[in-house]
């Protein structure tokens, strides 16, 4: 497993944690691949992917201009990592 899929789990893990704690509300914008790339210390690329994975679960919503948070009705705890 190479160090960049690792951390995108690590981040994917992060950022579902906050959704599901709610600091991210339901729609609303999540900070953008930048932002969070320079918080995780991580490529946009590493980041890119933990948002991607985290859509295939329905945490995040990505849409032009940004993802947004959605916790599913029946959040997955174990969706990622």
């Amino acid at each position: 497993m190479s160090t960049n899929s690792t951390l995108s789990k690590e981040i994917a893990a992060l950022v579902r944690g906050e959704i599901l704690d709610q600091r991210y509300r339901e729609g609303e914008r999540l900070p953008s691949e930048r932002d969070l790339s320079v918080r995780f210390k991580a490529s946009r690329g590493a980041v890119r992917e933990a948002l991607s994975q985290l859509e295939q679960i329905g945490f995040v919503d990505i849409q032009p201009g940004g993802a947004r948070g959605q916790p599913p009705q029946s959040a997955s705890i174990a969706g990622v990592g």
